[in-house]
Order: C-alpha cells, then sequence, then structure tokens
C-alpha cells in the first residue's frame, strides 16, 4: 500500500477525478483516495504505470465508457449512443481485408503455438489461464501485426465490461500497447496504406474500451496531426474520432486539420460530415468561416427526415460553437435557412430541438414559435430530456423572458424532484440549481424543488459528486432568496453561520490550489458581504 500511496502523489493531473477520487493542485499533487479495495489491491499489486493510466481513465467524462450507467436507471446516457454511431461511421471507411497488414516481425513455430493457446482460451475462463497469458506477454516483441490483431480481436469476447484494469487484461493490451507505440514511432509511414493499418489498432483498442487511455493512440494522433502527413478522408476522421475521446486536440493539429477539411469536405456524405463536427464540438474546436459556410450549404441541401438524429444535432452544435460575431450578412440569412429548414423536419429528437433553440438563442434570435414548440415537448415527456437539456431549454427561456404556465413549470419541477436518479440530480446538482436561477429570472419560485436543494440531507448526498461548484452555487442561491424572497422562503435558507462557514471552506481549499486571487474569489468576497447585510435585514424583519 505505501507504493501505491507514493505512486499516486507523483500523478501529473489538473483535473478532478471520477469515481471518488479528487486531487487538488498544489506544489505537488495530493489526493484523497476513497476507492474499493479491489481497484487498491490491483494498483498496488501493478506497476505504477498501470494506476496513473487509470487515474487519466477516471478523470475523463464517464459517459465516454461503452456500458450502461452505474444509476439505478441502467440507461445508457447520450454520449455513449454519439460514440456507437461515430465509430460505426469510421469503422466503415475501412476493414482488415483491404490494408496491407506486412508480416515484417519474423515468427516461428513456438510463437504460433502461444498465439493459438491464447486465442483458445474461452472467453469466461482468462482468469484461469495466467501461465497461457504470460507466455503471451513474453512473446509480445515476436508477433506481427497480424498476429496482435487476433489477439486483440480474440480480447474483445472476454467479459471485462468496466475492469480495464483487471490484472491480466491489463497485462496484455497494455503490453501490445507499448509495442504498437514503439513500432509506430520508428515507422516511416510511407502513404494511406501504412497510416491505415495503424487505424485498425486504434480501432481495436476502442472496441476494448481502452482508446482513451492508450499510449499508442496518443501517438497515433501526434503523427497524423502533423502536416508532413497529407491526409485522406479517412484518416482525419478517425485523428478526430481519437482526439474526441480525450476532449482535446492540439491547437497546431486542429489548424491543419482544418485547412485539409476546407478541400475534403465537399465528398463526405451527412453522416461523415456529423462525425467530423461532433469531434470538432468535443475537442472545442471551431471551423473556420470557410468551413462553417460549406457545412451549413451542403446541411441545407441534404439534411431530411431519413437524416440520423445523431448528425443533425452534431451539426447543430457546431455551427453554433463556431458562430461569432461580428456575422456577415450571407452568414446570417444562411443561418437562417438551415434552421428552418430544421424545423420542418418531423422526425427531430429532443436534443436536437434543445440545441436547434439553443442556436437561435446564441445567434439572438428570438423564436416564440421553436420556444413553445420545445417547451410543450419538454412538458410531455420530461423523461426522454437530460438534466443539462432542461437546463439549456430554460436558460434561452429566461433569454427572452418568454412567458411561460405556471402549473406545467410545476410539473415539471416535480418530475425532476421525484426521478431524481433517472436525471442524475445527485451528480449534477448544478443543473438543478442553474435551472432555479433561470425560472427565478422568469420570476417562477417551485417551492417543491427549491426546499429540497436546501435539505441537509440533499446537500449531504451530492457532496461526494460535486464540492466546490456546488457550494458556491448554493451560495448564490441562498443570497438570492433571501434578498428577493425572505418571506416566503427564508425558513428554508441555510443558517447564516453555516454559510459562513461555507464561505471560509471554499476559499481554503480554492487557495491551496490556486496562489493568487480569481474572479471566483471576488465573486465570493461579494457573496460574503451580502450575506452579512441579509443577516442584519433579516434580523430588523424578526424584530418588527
Amino acid at each position: 500500500m505505501q507504493s501505491f500511496k507514493r505512486s499516486y502523489l507523483k500523478l501529473p493531473f489538473m483535473a478532478s477525478l471520477m469515481s471518488g477520487h479528487q486531487i487538488l493542485l498544489k506544489k505537488c499533487f495530493i489526493s484523497r483516495p476513497v476507492c474499493g479495495q479491489f481497484v487498491v489491491r490491483v494498483v498496488a499489486d501493478s506497476h505504477w504505470k498501470c494506476w496513473k493510466r487509470f487515474a487519466c481513465h477516471q478523470q475523463l467524462n464517464i459517459n465516454h465508457t461503452l456500458v450502461s450507467s452505474s444509476v439505478s436507471s441502467k440507461r445508457i446516457v447520450f454520449n455513449d449512443y454519439e460514440n456507437q454511431f461515430a465509430f460505426k461511421v469510421i469503422e466503415s471507411l475501412i476493414s482488415e481485408e483491404s490494408v496491407d497488414i506486412s508480416e515484417d516481425v519474423g515468427t516461428n513455430g513456438s510463437v504460433d503455438h502461444i498465439i493459438d493457446k491464447f486465442i483458445a482460451i474461452p472467453p469466461e475462463e482468462f482468469r484461469d489461464n495466467p501461465i497461457i497469458i504470460n507466455e503471451l506477454v513474453r512473446a509480445v516483441k515476436s508477433l506481427s501485426f497480424r498476429q496482435l490483431l487476433s489477439v486483440l480481436e480474440s480480447m474483445t469476447k472476454w467479459p471485462v465490461l468496466e475492469l480495464t484494469f483487471d490484472p491480466l487484461y491489463y497485462k496484455v493490451w497494455s503490453n501490445i500497447d507499448h509495442e504498437l507505440d514503439d513500432r509506430l514511432t520508428a515507422d516511416q509511414l510511407n502513404g494511406d496504406k501504412d497510416v491505415e493499418k495503424y487505424l485498425l489498432f486504434g480501432n481495436m483498442f476502442y472496441r476494448l474500451k481502452t482508446a482513451n487511455i492508450t499510449q499508442f493512440n496518443d501517438t497515433l494522433v501526434k503523427r497524423l496531426s502533423s502536416s508532413d502527413h497529407e491526409l485522406n478522408k479517412t484518416s482525419i476522421l478517425h485523428l478526430l474520432f481519437y482526439a474526441n475521446l480525450h476532449r482535446r486536440l492540439d491547437p497546431k493539429a486542429a489548424e491543419y486539420i482544418m485547412r485539409r477539411m476546407e478541400t475534403l469536405v465537399i465528398d463526405m456524405d451527412l453522416d461523415e460530415l456529423g462525425v467530423f463536427c461532433m469531434s470538432c464540438f468535443k475537442t472545442n474546436t471551431k471551423l473556420t468561416d470557410q468551413l462553417l459556410t460549406t457545412v451549413i450549404g451542403k446541411s441545407i441541401s441534404d439534411v431530411s427526415d431519413e437524416t440520423n438524429g445523431m448528425t443533425r444535432t452534431s451539426i447543430t452544435k457546431c455551427i453554433r460553437h463556431s458562430y461569432h460575431f461580428p456575422i456577415h450578412s450571407h452568414f446570417r440569412s444562411q443561418l437562417g435557412q438551415y434552421i428552418d429548414k430544421l424545423k420542418q423536419l418531423s422526425t427531430n429528437d429532443t436534443i436536437t430541438s434543445t440545441h436547434l433553440l439553443h442556436l437561435k438563442c446564441m445567434a439572438h434570435v428570438c423564436d416564440k414559435e421553436l420556444m413553445d414548440h420545445t417547451f410543450d415537448k419538454l412538458y410531455d415527456n420530461p423523461q426522454a430530456f437530460r438534466l443539462k437539456d432542461i437546463e439549456r431549454v430554460f436558460m434561452c427561456l429566461s433569454y427572452f423572458s418568454h412567458e411561460l404556465d405556471p402549473k406545467k413549470v410545476e410539473y415539471i419541477c416535480h418530475e425532476l424532484h421525484t426521478n431524481a436518479d433517472h436525471f442524475q440530480t445527485y451528480q449534477l446538482p448544478h443543473c438543478l440549481l442553474s435551472i432555479l436561477r433561470y425560472l427565478a429570472i422568469l420570476q417562477i419560485y417551485p417551492k417543491l424543488l427549491l426546499r429540497h436543494c436546501f435539505e441537509p440531507s440533499f446537500v449531504a448526498k451530492i457532496t461526494k459528486y460535486s464540492r466546490l461548484d456546488f457550494q458556491r452555487q448554493l451560495l448564490t442561491m441562498n443570497t438570492t432568496l433571501s434578498i428577493e424572497r425572505y418571506e416566503e422562503f427564508g425558513d428554508i435558507l441555510v443558517d447564516p453561520q453555516r454559510v459562513y462557514c461555507y464561505h471560509r471552506w471554499i476559499l481554503a481549499e480554492e487557495k491551496q490550489s490556486i496562489p493568487h486571487t480569481t474572479r471566483r474569489h471576488k465573486s465570493l468576497n461579494t457573496i460574503y458581504r451580502c450575506l452579512q447585510s441579509d443577516e442584519r435585514r433579516a434580523e430588523e424583519l424578526t424584530g418588527a
């Protein structure tokens, strides 16, 4: 266990970890591991890089995994479907039969025998065959590309699910990852065929649910994003998909890809264009003006009721993300045509409608018909919306001070309260508080949901999911209600002394990670001063 703790202290990560881990930035990194005994044992018994990979994997959005959510609803979240759909599109662009996998690594009969024994292991019994697995690991450097591919293919049938760091499972894919990384680094990559050979392995790691933590995929993205390679459509879409799994793309690589895409986008169908737009949005990459014009024009001419809903959503999100001011007149007219075309479609799902409304809001265009239509969809079936999409809907409605039926709003809030597990309100409490703030702008204060958010049991339950962000927003909501609606909600507000403790605790935590004063510190100081004046005001009202 001591080696586990020492390894954990060395982690060079700046983000909070999911699944019960929190890393705070100081001169060195410290942590509070709350993980289960199984994970601790696996990490302690393995190389420290295993734990580094595990932490990197956990800090990524948990929606990237292709298994059902761990909450009681067992539903698969939208990002799962997005990635699955995108992978089907890029996988169809390349096949093992069309790629020349050269046998440049010599093999012998003993290696072939090891491969045969490994592939013959029944998927459910791989933990009962450590000797065969260890033999394979020792022979990894002697395997040809085709043999490595067959090993990974057989591993896709193992029932590991989220146990990416099962000791035996990790031992195989991690060693193959390092071997492929070494071969890729030494390879000159002469032409598209050489590149496509490695893309097959990138796809295989995705099927193994390790694509966002393999060193090989990192190296592949860096190599392909260099201007030394004249990438084709297949390579660029694969590169962007891998970058999407990491939610980041090097700025120089993004600039190169945008230049290449200006000539390639015309030859893409809408599904391929959807993958491109999804990856740009997820990696925070904005389209150039030329690309934006082309994407909007192509979508206007090609989109129909038969177009996949995820394709429509991805294109809409990317257009919104790339839309900027000042806007040329032809941009505005094109955007209007695109929105009108999508509004005419009868098969728009809830997420497409939400992002279409969000696009109009960001373009400062008030469309009461679209707002009413989207709100009615939300009222008819709240559970078809994700919590963050409900937040977006109310944000857009409050932006234009759109009048709403209080009874319909009360019903939606009742659904949020009674179906907390489905909407994941404990994991995303900041979305819930944002919804309440947007409703307050519309002068709507749902008492049931407000009381629920200020209950000590609710605050205690969400603390393990979100600490600083939620406490900060709780302070803001507490201050707003104490100023505007103290007579109505004074009995549910957090005790002032407790709020002061929250304030001091947040500042103490943040000063450990950020040595200088930030805007958030200044805003918290402002809230603190407001709370002091509100306490005096409350005492005056009570005395009166």
